[in-house]
C-alpha cells in the first residue's frame, strides 16, 4: 500500500494483459476499423452517394461587345460565351440542348394608375409559379428571339472537364436589353438505342419563338422523308426517361444583359 514502506508496486496489470493473443486481437480490431472506414470513404461516400445524385453541370455565360469591331447599321455585334463544367465525380451524358436570346421590351409607366398597376402586377408575380419581378418605373417583357441554336454537340462531359462555346450574335438596333435562356437535359448513364424506341430528342420553335421538346427519327437517312415526322415529347416519354435513368435532370440558365449605351438609339 502507498506509504507502507513496501517496495512492491501498489498496482500491477493483470497477467493476461501481456498475452500475445490479446495484442493480436487488438491489432486485428484496428485493421478492421481502418478497413471499415476505407469502405465508407471510398465506396459509400465517393462512389455510392454521388451515383444517387442527379446529373449536374455548372453553366456560366457572358455577353460582351466584340472589341475593335465597327458597329453595323443593322445592330451591334456581340460575343456570347457559354461554358459547361462537370464538377462531379462521374461522366455526364448530354441530350438535345438549346439556347435562345430574346430582346427585352421596355415601356415607361405613366399616368395616374401607374402605381396601382405596379402593386397589382407585383402581387400577381408573387403568387405565380414563374420566378419573375415587376418594377415601379418601367414594365419589361420579353420579345421575339434574336438568335437561337444548339449549344453543344458533345455526347458527354467527363469529370473536371469544361466545354466552351463562343457565338457571334447581332443585336438589332433599338434593343435595350436581352435575355439568354439555356436548357440542357442530362443523363447519368449512356443512353441506349432502345430509349424512346430509337427516336432522338430535338427542339422545335414556333413563329413566336416558343420552344417545345420533340422526338424525331434517328438520323440514318434522308431527314426530309415524308415519314420522318417528329412528335411532341409527352408524359409517357417522361415516364420512360425516368425509368431508364432516375438520376436524369434538366439544367437551365436564365440571364438578362443590359446593352451598351447608344445601342438603343
Amino acid at each position: 500500500m502507498p506509504g507502507s514502506g513496501s517496495d512492491r508496486a501498489w498496482w500491477r496489470p493483470p497477467s493476461w494483459s501481456g498475452s500475445p493473443l490479446l495484442h493480436e486481437w487488438i491489432r486485428s480490431g484496428g485493421i478492421l476499423i481502418a478497413a471499415a472506414w476505407g469502405v465508407y470513404t471510398f465506396i459509400y461516400k465517393d462512389i455510392y452517394v454521388p451515383s444517387r445524385q442527379p446529373a449536374h453541370l455548372n453553366l456560366e455565360a457572358s455577353l460582351k461587345p466584340v472589341p475593335d469591331r465597327p458597329t453595323p447599321a443593322g445592330g451591334l455585334e456581340m460575343l456570347l460565351e457559354i461554358k459547361a463544367t462537370n464538377a462531379s465525380s462521374r461522366r455526364v451524358y448530354l441530350l438535345a440542348n438549346i439556347w435562345t436570346l430574346r430582346g427585352i421590351n421596355l415601356a415607361t409607366r405613366t399616368g395616374a394608375n401607374a402605381n396601382r398597376e405596379f402593386i397589382q402586377e407585383s402581387n400577381l408575380v408573387l403568387k405565380d409559379d414563374p420566378v419573375l419581378h415587376k418594377e415601379r418605373g418601367v414594365d419589361r417583357s420579353t420579345g421575339k428571339p434574336i438568335a437561337i441554336g444548339r449549344l453543344l454537340g458533345d455526347d458527354f462531359i467527363d469529370p473536371d472537364n469544361t466545354k466552351y462555346r463562343s457565338i457571334l450574335v447581332n443585336i438589332p438596333t433599338g434593343t435595350n436589353a436581352v435575355e439568354l435562356s439555356v436548357i440542357m437535359p442530362l443523363l447519368s448513364k449512356q443512353p441506349q438505342s432502345s430509349l424512346f424506341s430509337g427516336q432522338r430528342l430535338a427542339w422545335e420553335a414556333d413563329e413566336l419563338g416558343y420552344i417545345k421538346l420533340m422526338l424525331c427519327p434517328t438520323k440514318n437517312g434522308s431527314s426530309s422523308s415524308p415519314n420522318s415526322r417528329c412528335r411532341e415529347f409527352g408524359e409517357k416519354d417522361a415516364i420512360a426517361l425516368n425509368q431508364f435513368d432516375q438520376q436524369n435532370s434538366t439544367e437551365s440558365l436564365d440571364l438578362q444583359f443590359g446593352l451598351p449605351l447608344g445601342q438603343s438609339k
